[in-house]
């Protein structure tokens, strides 16, 4: 534990993980340095050069004015010579004490030249009285006689001195100006690296004194050496704002502040190749990550809590490791990463912004990932359709291997790693794990029987672990800022962050990077401007893409998107795409879409799936017009719990669960719609046969065990 710490600390502070001083002219707002420092020497200039008059209106402010802020403006001025100095040497302790001074020395200069500039303006007259008795009517000609050209224009002294007082009050005004602007748009960078550096300093305290403890407790009594381990094991408390570790009874979740995004290129609005990716702290110190070794990065992954963000959710640092089984290196087979990219669910389109504004983000973690398998390659498998999605994967991968990042001897640290990009065909079954590798060999997209899990046989029957792009891509953030500040986010068992991909009815669709276990309604309304028209015009939420139940308004008004509270409501996170329903919607007609779709994208190996999702279809269109029969209402839940759990994948469940959810919640709706038809149409019998256009001679399932006429019996 020593060793880790000495080893954190470094060499004078420079060992020291924090963004600003790796890329100090893009990170932190350090390049804001360059911009106070002209501001201030503008301010001397002006101070030095011009008359006390103009400076600082004869009569109207004191001498000494000028002189404070003539102090003031020296001293500012080589404070930012200092903290540029710190920047560019990466001298943390004394940026640290710049960071802290810094904006309280340019707000006193600021607010000391604002105080004149007022003074000045509202004593404008009285200053221009002072001026007019000291230059006068200045004559034609000066006292030595030599002509002096173009006064006359200016005859009358009270008009130039106007011109000085009006000059001087718009300069000093435009400076203040000029700062407040600039402070407002970067220094606020600078605030939230001594946010991060404070956070960072208080694990590393922690870590120490964690040390420190266990050290000493083992020379201590068997009762001092437990209460010691009591000390030891206690959660580090974070000065972090809203994301706090230890959950209390009053606890809100939400609010995630900029800072804190994994994903900050989500919506593609700033560079996504390797400068850009560089720029937002990405492959930054990935050399010690590799360093550390594959059960370190895993238990790292373990300690922050992260479930898996494709729908399953099950812990990544424990899947993770199943690849590293006692033994494992005697095992002369190849090791494989594979990420699933196939985003093929109606309402999910998380992965693929990742994908196209944050390559470099998957590559690096495909690349730690691995480490943490002992990969040798990894392979990333997109949907084929995502054809921009697909380039920029290209271009960055090309990127990574000429900047030695991956490949050969990636980042320098000695292991060897390969990325692959593979592009799908369309089918919704691949991104079930086993289709997605039957794919990848070149086989038809058909689920495998497990056991063997791909842990053990995958990819060209070698050790294999499929993974999701977000999963993937937030491994290298949570372990540069610590697993601590990602456990912070969320309750317990729902830790960290997550993508929500927010379509249908709101006001302004989004895909948005949330704290996990924040209330959906807070969710829509805080990024999405609330539902069209309001939320009491709110329907229902389908708050995971299409294959989870549908919750109606007054659940959604209360449940939490994490994976436990959705449960517990009888639904599911799934990927995290929202999809809204306001009261316009005919919310039969749309679960009897995603039925159709289901049954298009069965691969019909498994007799339930292949059958099931299509009586489901069929069903559901009928039930669209209402020509059914109550009966038949029974009939398809009874359906659907025999579909689910009774294939090889989960694809026959993601069709049920939707009708379940339908049935749970908006019956009245259907059984309405199907007294309306009968109304209209007369009696309807099972199968959706309307009972006048039956034959009496023949029997049929709504009519079994009745006798039949004798007409029908001797044919």
């Amino acid at each position: 534990m020593d060793s880790e710490v000495s080893e954190k600390r470094g060499r004078g502070g420079r060992g020291v993980e924090f963004c600003c001083l790796s890329y100090p002219l893009v990170k932190a707002g350090a390049y804001l340095i360059p911009i106070e420092f002209g501001f201030v020497a503008g301010c001397i200039i002006v101070l030095s050069t011009t008359t006390p008059t103009i400076v600082a209106a004869v009569d109207t402010l004191p001498h000494i004015f000028s002189l404070v802020l003539l102090i003031l403006a020296i001293i500012t001025l080589a404070w930012q010579v200092i903290g540029l100095a710190t920047v560019r040497i990466e001298m943390s302790s004394i940026y640290r004490l710049y960071i802290r001074l810094n904006f309280l020395l340019v707000l006193i200069t600021a607010a000391t030249a604002a105080i004149g500039t007022v003074v000045i303006a509202t004593k404008h007259k009285q200053s221009t009285e002072v001026c007019t008795r000291i230059y006068g009517n200045p004559p034609l000609n000066s006292s030595n006689g030599v002509s002096v050209p173009g006064l006359d224009s200016f005859a009358p002294g009270e008009h130039i001195c106007n011109y000085v007082m009006w000059a001087q009050t718009a300069a000093m005004g435009g400076l203040t100006l000029i700062l407040f602007l600039t402070q407002r748009a970067y220094g606020q960078k600078q605030r939230n690296a001594l946010q991060q550096l404070q956070d960072h300093d208080e694990e590393e305290s922690y870590i120490m004194q964690r040390a420190s403890l266990v050290a000493r407790g083992a020379a201590r009594s068997a009762k001092s050496l437990n209460n010691v381990a009591k000390i030891a094991c206690a959660t580090p408390s974070q000065a972090r704002g809203l994301a706090t570790v230890t959950d209390t009874p009053v606890r809100s979740f939400g609010g995630l502040r900029d800072q804190d995004r994994i994903f900050q290129n989500a919506y593609m609005r700033h560079d996504h190749g390797l400068k850009g990716a560089k720029a937002r702290g990405d492959w930054h110190r990935t050399k010690d990550i590799l360093l550390k070794g594959h059960d370190w990065i895993i238990q790292q992954m373990k300690d922050s809590g992260m479930r898996g963000r494709g729908g399953a959710g099950f812990p990544s640092g424990l899947k993770w490791s199943f690849m590293n089984k006692p033994g494992w290196e005697k095992d002369p087979r190849p090791r494989y990463l594979v990420i699933n990219a196939d985003e093929g669910e109606p309402g999910t389109c998380k992965d693929r912004e990742i994908m196209r504004g944050d390559p470099h983000k998957l590559i690096e973690g495909c690349l730690v990932a691995g480490r943490a398998m002992n990969a040798n390659a990894a392979y990333i498998y997109v949907r084929g359709e995502f054809y921009l999605e697909v380039a920029h994967l290209q271009h960055a991968i090309k990127e990574a291997y000429a900047d030695g990042l991956i490949g050969k001897n990636a980042c320098g640290s000695g292991y060897d790693f390969d990325v692959y990009v593979h592009k799908g065909a369309g089918a919704y079954i691949c991104g079930e794990e086993t289709a997605l590798i039957e794919s990848l060999e070149g086989k038809q997209g058909k689920p495998r029987l497990k056991p063997p899990f791909p842990a053990d046989v995958g990819v060209f029957g070698c050790p294999t672990t499929v993974a999701n792009v977000e999963t993937v891509a937030a491994a290298p953030t949570i372990i540069r800022r610590g697993p601590t500040w990602f456990a912070g986010f969320g309750r317990d068992k729902n830790q960290g962050t997550k993508l929500f991909a927010i379509s249908g009815h709101v006001n302004n669709p989004c895909v948005v990077e949330e704290e996990m276990s924040i209330p959906l309604k807070e969710l829509i309304e805080r990024h999405c401007g609330g539902v069209r028209g309001g939320w009491d015009n709110l329907l229902g939420i389908v708050p995971g893409g299409s294959s989870v139940p549908i919750l109606p308004k007054h659940k959604c008004e209360e449940v939490l998107m994490d994976f436990d509270s959705l449960r517990e409501n009888q639904s599911s996170l799934g990927t995290g795409a929202v999809i809204v329903m306001d009261k316009s919607t005919d919310v039969v007609q749309a679960i009897s879409r995603f039925a159709k779709f289901y049954k298009h994208e069965s691969c019909g190996q498994c007799t339930p799936c292949r059958e099931g999702t299509t009586w489901l279809a069929n069903m559901m269109e009928r039930f669209e017009e209402g020509r059914g029969n109550n009966r038949e209402i029974d009939m398809i839940y009874e359906l659907t719990k025999q579909m689910e759990g009774h294939t090889i994948c989960a694809l026959a469940d993601a069709a049920a669960w939707p009708i379940q959810g339908l049935l749970r919640w908006f019956r009245p709706e259907i059984e309405e719609r199907m007294r309306l038809y009968q109304e209209k149409n007369g009696p309807v019998l099972v199968g959706g046969r309307r009972l006048k256009d039956m034959d009496p001679d023949y029997a049929f399932p709504a009519n079994m065990g009745t006798p039949l006429s004798p007409k029908a019996l001797t044919q």
